[in-house]
């Protein structure tokens, strides 16, 4: 079966001079192609075509086809409980999650756990929060974490942390919490938990600017500092 990908790397256009007696003039481009998941292993040819004489030139192609997925129902906050969060526009909430992941082709490594909130993952309208990459156990491309593809049983990451606040602009419409892989190689797919105090949910979002009793403890506290500091100047 031949398959041909709908996915391409722009590398730009500019104008190349050939001479009319030139048969071949060569230059030299960087494109990074990444091969969907899906028809990953039905690819076996490389091409390029130029633009606008439609000349086009293949070679073989070497493709790694590995793909790392988050398994359903793996991504557990673990602290605090969901009816102790509340994510707000005014401070940072800090959050502490697990999650198992699986390998398919060849063996490949997590390199970052992207952590977000979203509405309707299918609605056309959807809504995403800038991604904040977790810390604590996740991994990372300086400390990646390698999936075996032939491992009987999931991959643990655990003691993921996060440190999330949501922002003005799309905060009413966040309904849920999600995370997503980085990897070397391919990834599949997010897994999300949705909003709300109730065992195996997020934890609730307040959209509410900061309190003015809040703002007022702050200032005061600053005030207070201040004068500490007059008062040792003045002893001395």
């Amino acid at each position: 079966m031949n398959t041909k990908s709908t996915h391409f790397a722009s590398v730009g256009s500019f104008p190349i001079t050939v001479a009319a007696s030139d048969e071949k003039h060569e230059t030299s481009l960087l494109a990074t192609v990444i091969a969907d998941a899906a028809q990953c292993a039905s690819y076996k040819k490389l091409c390029a075509k130029a633009i606008p004489n439609d000349d086009t030139e293949c070679i073989d192609a070497n493709i790694d086809c590995s793909v790392v997925t988050v398994e359903e129902k793996t991504f557990v906050i673990t602290s605090p409980s969901p009816s102790d969060i509340t994510y707000t526009t005014y401070k940072d909430t800090e959050i502490t999650f697990d999650l198992q992941v699986t390998a398919t082709g060849d063996e490949a490594s997590v390199t970052g756990v992207n952590v977000y909130f979203t509405n309707d993952i299918d609605s056309e309208e959807r809504v995403k929060s800038d991604p904040v990459l977790a810390t604590g156990g996740a991994p990372t491309p300086e400390e990646p974490k390698s999936i075996d593809h032939q491992a009987s049983e999931p991959t643990d990451i655990t003691n993921c942390e996060a440190k999330l606040k949501l922002d003005d602009d799309n905060c009413a419409d966040y309904t849920l919490l999600c995370i997503s892989l980085s990897a070397d190689g391919g990834v599949e797919g997010e897994e999300c938990i949705p909003l709300g105090e109730e065992e195996n949910q997020a934890g609730t979002t307040d959209c509410s600017e900061e309190s003015g009793s809040a703002k007022l403890g702050i200032h005061v506290m600053e005030m207070f500092t201040s004068l500490l500091v007059v008062l040792v100047i003045q002893r001395m």
